[in-house]
This record gives C-alpha cells, sequence and structure tokens, in this order.
C-alpha cells in the first residue's frame, strides 16, 4: 500500500467524478465513505477485484466492488469505525491495506497496488537454424533474419576465401550492414533476388578485382539502379585488403584506434574465433603471415598507433617471436585456446562476461558460415561458439550453459551443422534451466526454514 501524492489523488478523484462518485465536502449525512486506486508496479491502472473488511453489521453496504478500467473504486455509507480494503486480480500478488479510520462525513483515501506474479516456467531457450543450400545462400538468409526490413549498406565480398570476409566483419558492424558472398561469375539469382530485397543506398565490396570480379559490380548496378554508391576497399593482396578496410573503418567510425586484433592470414580457424569480438567493438583487424609483418601491415600499425594489439590464435598462428618484438612498442596480448573450439570459447567469454541472450553457432570444420556471421554477431554484441558436424565438445556445451541465452542461431544446413548438434544445444540448455529452478526452490526452502 502506498500514499497518494497530490498529482495521482487529482488523477483519481477525476476518475471518480466521472462515475458520480467524486467527493462533496464530505460523504452523505453521518457517515463516511472511502476512494481508491488499485495499480500495477507501474502506476497503470488494474480492473481488480476489491473488498472491505469491517462491516459485518451493516447490511445496506456492499462488502466488494470491481475497479474501473482505471483502477479506481470507491465504498459508500460506511459508518465510522476501522475498516481494511484488499485487491486481487489473477497473474498479481494480492495487496491489503493497513486499518483505514472512516469519520464521519469524511472520505478516506487509499491506494492498493499489485506486483505481478514471477513466471515461474522455466525458460526454454528458442533454437534456430538459418541455413541456405550453400555458402552463398546461407548468407543470404542471414541478411533476411537480421534486416528484414532492408538495409542501408550491404557488404559484398568473395565466397571463395575467408580473408576479406573476416577483415570486413568489424567495417559491417560498425554500419550494421549484412554480408553477402559472390562467386566468380555472377550472383545466384535468390542471392540478387536477396539484394534487391534489401534495397540499399551503398554496396561496398571487399577486395579487388580477382576476387569480385567487376561483372559481379556491374550486376549489383544494374539490381539497384543508378541511385546506389557501389565501393571497392582492396589492394594487391590480403594484406593490403586488411589495411584498406581498416582504413575505412577509422574513417566512418572518427574515433581513435585504441585496439588492433591481428590474425593470420594463411589459417582460418583462430581467426574466425575473434571475428565477433573485434567487429563489437568496431576495432580493425590486420593481417599477419604468423611469423613476421607483411609491411602493408607494419605500416599501418605504425599510423594507427593503437595501445593494445591482441593476437587471435596460439603460436601455431603468431608465433611468439612475432609478438615480443611488437611489445617493444605496443601492449600485446594473445586470446588462445588448445584448439579453435576453445580459443572461441576463450573470445566468448571476454565478450560476455555476464552471459549473453543471443549466440550464433557455426561449424568448426568450415569458415563461410562462421565469418559471414562474425558481423551479424558483431552487431548484436552477440558471441559465436564452434561446434564439430556431429557433437558439442565439451568446453563449448560448458560455454553455452555458462552464456544461458535465450536464444540460439545455428548457422548452416544439416550437411554442417547436424540435427542432432542442435537437438543437444536444445537439450543442453532446457537441462541447465531446469537445474537453475530446482536450485532456486531448494534456496526458497533454506529460506523458509
Amino acid at each position: 500500500m502506498r500514499t497518494w501524492s497530490g498529482a495521482r489523488l487529482v488523477a483519481a478523484m477525476a476518475a471518480l467524478l466521472v462515475l458520480g462518485l467524486a467527493p462533496m465536502a464530505a460523504a452523505d449525512g453521518h457517515e463516511g465513505a472511502i476512494d481508491g486506486t488499485v495499480q500495477d508496479g507501474e502506476g497503470n491502472g488494474l480492473e481488480a477485484e476489491v473488498s472491505l473488511e469491517g462491516i459485518e453489521e451493516l447490511a445496506d453496504v456492499e462488502a466488494s466492488t470491481t475497479a474501473d478500467v482505471d483502477g479506481v473504486f470507491a465504498f459508500e455509507g460506511l459508518e465510522p469505525g476501522s475498516y481494511t480494503v484488499r485487491a486481487e486480480l489473477e497473474g498479481y500478488v494480492s495487496d491489503e491495506s493497513d486499518e483505514l479510520d472512516v469519520t464521519e462525513a469524511e472520505r478516506t483515501q487509499v491506494e492498493l497496488v499489485l506486483e505481478a506474479v514471477e513466471d515461474d516456467e522455466p525458460r526454454q531457450a528458442e533454437i534456430e537454424r538459418i541455413a541456405g543450400a550453400n555458402r552463398f545462400l546461407t548468407a543470404a538468409a542471414l541478411s533476411a533474419h537480421t534486416h528484414p526490413e532492408g538495409a542501408d549498406h550491404v557488404f559484398v565480398t568473395t565466397g571463395g576465401g575467408f580473408v576479406d570476409a573476416l577483415t570486413g566483419a568489424p567495417a559491417a558492424a560498425a554500419v550494421d550492414a549484412p554480408m553477402l558472398f559472390a562467386p566468380p561469375g555472377r550472383l545466384m539469382p535468390q542471392v540478387a533476388q536477396q539484394l534487391g530485397a534489401l534495397d540499399p543506398s551503398t554496396v561496398t565490396v571487399l577486395g579487388g578485382p580477382a576476387a569480385v570480379a567487376p561483372p559481379i559490380v556491374a550486376q549489383i548496378e544494374d539490381i539497384l539502379g543508378d541511385e546506389v554508391e557501389v565501393e571497392r576497399l582492396g589492394g594487391g593482396n590480403r594484406y593490403e585488403t586488411a589495411v584498406a578496410v581498416s582504413d575505412w573503418l577509422v574513417e566512418e567510425t572518427e574515433t581513435e584506434v585504441d585496439t588492433v586484433y591481428l590474425a593470420t592470414g594463411g589459417r582460418f580457424p583462430d581467426a574466425l574465433a575473434g571475428g565477433p569480438l573485434a567487429a563489437s567493438e568496431g576495432a580493425p583487424i590486420l593481417l599477419t603471415d604468423g611469423d613476421e609483418l607483411p609491411e602493408a601491415t607494419a605500416e599501418q600499425l605504425e599510423e594507427l598507433d593503437p595501445d593494445t594489439i591482441i593476437a587471435l590464435g596460439g603460436p601455431g598462428a603468431i608465433s611468439d617471436e612475432l609478438l615480443d618484438e611488437l611489445e617493444l612498442d605496443y601492449t600485446v596480448d594473445r586470446i588462445a585456446g588448445g584448439d579453435r573450439y576453445e580459443t572461441a570459447v576463450a573470445v566468448s567469454e571476454r565478450l560476455a562476461e555476464d552471459g549473453a541472450e543471443q549466440v550464433y553457432v557455426a561449424t568448426g570444420v568450415g569458415w563461410a558460415d562462421a565469418v559471414v556471421g562474425a558481423a551479424a554477431a558483431g552487431s548484436d554484441g552477440a558471441p559465436a561458439l564452434l561446434v564439430r558436424p556431429g557433437g558439442v565438445p565439451e568446453v563449448v556445451a560448458d560455454e553455452l550453459v555458462r552464456l544461458d541465452p535465450a536464444e540460439v542461431l545455428v548457422l548452416g544446413g544439416p550437411g554442417a551443422i547436424t540435427d542432432r548438434v542442435a537437438d543437444a544445444i536444445e537439450q543442453l540448455l532446457a537441462a541447465d534451466d531446469e537445474d537453475d529452478d530446482e536450485n532456486d526452490d531448494e534456496n526458497d526452502d533454506e529460506n523458509d526454514d
């Protein structure tokens, strides 16, 4: 029960006036009255059942009533004395007033507050598979899922290699752009249709003409018309393309670069895991060949002058000797695990220390689904985990339980991640929710004792 503020009292009295119940200078005759409201925790009126206790000997007074749509109620014709008012409504915790002293020819005010009952049903994580017949169509399906109303900006990259898509993920995430894959010749009809549905005003092509051929660019312009702006971010090789993307990212976000992620340009597993983390931070990804910095990367690091460099993957991907050399000028950190699955978990732990509402899951065997999901996961601030086609590694299962997501997006069809794996993830999270409920019940019992 709460006392009334002046504003709420005025509002309630106005509602009573509409009902013809507004107080005059005093209640009729020698009798008193109770005026009140029933509200939820946010101040919204509730049509609750309201009962009055303390009137057993007053046969001509109704002992219960129903509040109107604004939560307003009144009891009239009360003899002076002490009364208690109680409000009840299904789905809410009932509230009862303290004793109210009703005096002759006066109206007493009371406000009752009902808090919604918490749902005790265990939360069931939603497992949704986003897939097409191949990597091109899976990327298109993901863009339809993340941007059902279209997108102002779309990135297009080659479907023949992972590097440009990986280094482009932070840039795409920075402008909330989905990423589509292009084959060597022409866009697949379904991909072209999805590009038209997205209807962007800007398309950024990642990689040089050898990666995304000029006929693809011409096709994009034909699909979207003369108003579309098509730009290309590319260089003579993957290292230079990564530099071009980082320049674009810095210019687009107009921020100083505090952190740069360093990934190998030759192996995809470790590099893929860090994509969502770099994308969520808007931090560029530059490439190394593992043992030394290519000239383009070294010059870009000098230009960006970050405080921290984070290496993605273990010494097998980026050597300790290279990091020792970088430590002369930068703070250097490494995110790595015993394998690609553990590395993805290590990234997830950094990205989502307190759990996550949404998690992306992709196969750790191929690169395409994971890399196209990196931009989407980065935009959502969601971690991305890797699984085997036929099973969930124990370290990944433990991380899924820790994250406790409400939604898991499985990227790729059954050829990439089997239905058995998707079912195992659902059962894993359902079992965790049941365990949480049992622990809550045990804690409640202990508190009762």
